[in-house]
């Protein structure tokens, strides 16, 4: 027997009724004072699944079994064990790379210590090759690894956690041995971090071992019920952290139903994600900041980019959220490519800033590189962008608003400023609109943001129940005589009970690449259409009397020349 277990390389056990699995008892010794030396010399794969009656796998003195090269483990639907490796057995696993535990409902501890075993431990790893753990459905287990362990997990490359509703901590450690730690990496080779349904767990990493997560690269929560923080630390050990960098390679960040998390990082763990490319946040119902400061930090913040290659923001179903970014932040975003927001009742600002502030962020631009804009449901956002935020959305290609009941303006912008705008521009890369289900709005742009539509293809306008006009012009049109869109090939408005002009009175609205036009249910629209030789549409707006409404509709392929005459006999 002896022989034939040294050249065993995969080892499988299932449903049986056994209570341990190695046991050195009635194997014959292999050398020494007569202990019982039980060998599996070339063993690589253990795995272990229903087995409702095991207890433990190793019953006896550890050092009496040898799995040197063993390199995966898989422990699987085993509800009476409560343990999986001891200390002294854990130190000679040096080869192994993955460890898979599934389904082991009593699971107190994967890695148990006693007492006497803590001092040899500081000079022997454990697990030092490891590179990836599993653990689903682990509903006992309440750590994952004391410190001691996770110093020695350099290697480690993927970490998952499923449905362990009592995890309380993923790294333990002792008040004590909060100073011995600080010289001491944690899990600094890691590069993905899964956790999925640990109801329990309040927090993920302490200040301290998140700055040894220098190369995580994947970080995503979902279905933590009583999470409050990723990163926790103390009072005192704040102006500490200013010096230390905090997942500083960091690509992509996703967290979804944490019903209790109110904010994601403090503003100095926010500097630290230069490497950001991706942050998507849903269904987290007490979410009131993305990133917190006090006030007395506002001033340092001025000097550190947060977010600064960060290119999509995807925030959905944060009823409690009321803004987005300060205006510091936002100003840090200049690789921002998309931002999706949905299901954001409360939200009232995407930008905020404090009154103050207004002249100095006249010159800083916030998201320069914008290409696409996505905002639903948000019932209480009044207003997108003030006019100096647009004045800097020069990239933007897609706009697209819907269900946002209390919207009244798109860009906004104060009185005095009116002078300056005119000579800034503002979407003049945009190529589609659409806007749908926004009962408040009176109006799209000012007809100066209009003239700098150069770009755009298409608008499509859709159920704005107090829509009266496209383009608000004021006293601008003895300035302006006529808007020409040149690149607009779709026109459609559907559903405007309140329409009444796509431009202001005495200005026409030129078309000369339209291709498709449609208006439907728009009872009181007062516009005139014709085609002039070369083929452009014109859409001249005039006066009509209070309460003429018609049953005004049309649908008009502009190629087509038999329907171009229909469009003329309006």
């Amino acid at each position: 027997m002896r022989h034939g277990l040294k050249n065993l390389k995969v080892l499988e056990i299932a449903g049986c009724l056994t209570q341990v699995v190695f046991q050195p008892e009635g194997f014959e010794f292999d050398g020494g004072e007569g202990e019982h030396f039980l060998s599996f010399p070339s063993l690589e794969t253990l795995r272990f699944s229903a087995l409702p009656e095991l207890e433990c796998i190793w019953k006896g003195p550890s050092q009496f079994i040898n799995l040197q090269n063993l390199s995966i483990l898989s422990v699987k639907n085993c509800p009476k064990l409560r343990r999986i490796f001891s200390m002294t057995l854990a130190r000679h696993l040096s080869k192994l790379k993955v460890v898979s535990i599934s389904s082991c409902s009593a699971l107190e501890q994967i890695i148990v210590q006693d007492d006497e075993e803590e001092e040899q431990h500081r000079q022997a790893a454990c697990f030092s090759n490891l590179l990836e753990i599993t653990i689903f459905g682990c509903d006992n287990l309440k750590g994952l690894f004391h410190v001691n362990v996770a110093r020695d997990l350099q290697q480690l490359k993927k970490l998952s956690i499923y449905r362990c509703e009592k995890l309380e901590q993923i790294i333990i450690q002792d008040d004590e041995e909060e100073e011995q730690h600080q010289q001491a990496a944690c899990l600094s080779n890691l590069l993905e971090i899964t956790i999925f349904g640990c109801e329990n767990l309040k927090s993920l990493f302490h200040v301290n071992v998140a700055r040894d997560l220098q190369q995580l690269k994947k970080l995503h929560i979902e279905s933590c019920g009583k999470l409050e923080q990723i990163i926790f630390q103390d009072d005192e050990e704040e102006k500490q952290h200013q010096q230390a960098a905090c997942f500083s390679n960091l690509l992509e960040i996703t967290i979804y139903f944490c019903h209790n998390l109110k904010s994601l990082f403090h503003v100095n763990v926010a500097r630290d994600l230069q490497q950001l490319k991706k942050l998507y946040i849903e269904s987290c119902g007490k979410l009131e900041q993305i990133i917190f400061q006090d006030d007395e930090e506002e001033e340092q913040h001025q000097q550190a980019a947060c977010f600064s290659n960060l290119l999509e923001i995807t925030i959905f179903g944060c009823g409690n959220l009321k803004g987005l970014f300060h205006v510091n932040v936002a100003r840090d975003l200049q690789q921002l490519k998309k931002l999706y927001i949905a299901y954001c009742e409360k939200l009232e600002q995407i930008i905020f800033q404090d009154d103050d502030e207004e002249e100095q962020h006249q010159q800083a631009a916030c998201f320069s590189n914008l290409l696409e804009i996505s905002i639903s449901d948000c019932d209480n956002l009044k207003s997108f962008f003030h006019v100096n935020v647009a004045r800097n959305l020069q990239q933007l290609k897609k706009l697209r608003i819907s269900f946002c009941e209390k919207l009244e303006q798109i860009i906004f912008q104060d009185d005095e400023e009116e002078e300056q705008h005119q000579q800034a521009a503002c979407f003049s890369n945009l190529l589609e609109i659409y806007v749908f289900g926004c009962d408040n709005l009176k109006s799209l742009f000012h007809v100066n943001v209009a003239r700098n539509l150069q770009q755009l293809k298409e608008l499509d306008i859709a159920g704005c129940e107090k829509l009266e006009q496209i383009f608000v012009g004021d006293n601008a049109v003895e300035e302006c005589k006529e808007i020409v869109l040149p690149g607009v090939q779709r026109l459609n408005l559907r559903n405007l009970p309140k329409l009444v002009h796509l431009c202001p009175v005495g200005c026409h609205l030129i078309l000369p690449s339209l291709t498709h036009l449609r208006v439907t249910i728009c009872p009181r629209i007062a516009a005139r259409f014709s085609v002039d030789q070369n083929g452009s549409v014109h859409v001249k707006s005039e006066a009509r009397p209070i309460g003429d409404e018609t049953n005004f509709a049309m649908e008009i392929d502009c190629s087509s020349t038999d329907q171009i005459r229909q469009l003329t006999s309006r």
